[in-house]
């Protein structure tokens, strides 16, 4: 396996369109976003199951797409297929999302132990 040299490098169109996306895609989009949701009031408040459940998307998304886009052989146009499995992706997992939100609430309340007065045991030092 041999590398170029130096002098055999030629620098074409393409990477300089890939340099301008890589950084407005990790540099200024993120420095955007973040600006925008600490200067507009609307964004500021507590939109509240979302904003609290948001964190679970990222890790069971990808399950989706892998499932839609095995699932998707069917569909012969492109755009179509993506499309499908973008929407698919995007709604099983917002969904199971917000109901293990809901799982997690309807669980919290159901475990509150209620402790009531009950009648002590001196020998076993345990309330019965």
């Amino acid at each position: 396996m041999t590398f170029p040299s130096s002098g055999e490098i030629k620098f074409k169109t393409p990477l300089y369109f890939y340099v301008v996306w890589i950084t407005t895609t990790y540099f200024i989009v993120p420095t955007a976003a973040v600006a925008l949701f600490f200067s507009t009031k609307a964004l500021k408040q507590d939109w509240g199951l979302v904003s609290r459940m948001a964190f679970v998307q990222p890790f069971i998304h990808m399950i989706f797409v892998i499932g839609a886009a095995r699932h998707s052989g069917k569909i012969d146009n492109i755009i179509l297929r993506c499309g499908f499995v973008g929407m698919v992706s995007v709604v099983c997992g917002w969904s199971v999302a917000v109901a293990l939100a809901m799982l997690m609430r309807f669980g919290r309340e159901r475990l509150v132990i209620r402790r009531s007065p009950g009648v002590v045991d001196e020998e076993k030092n345990v309330i019965i």
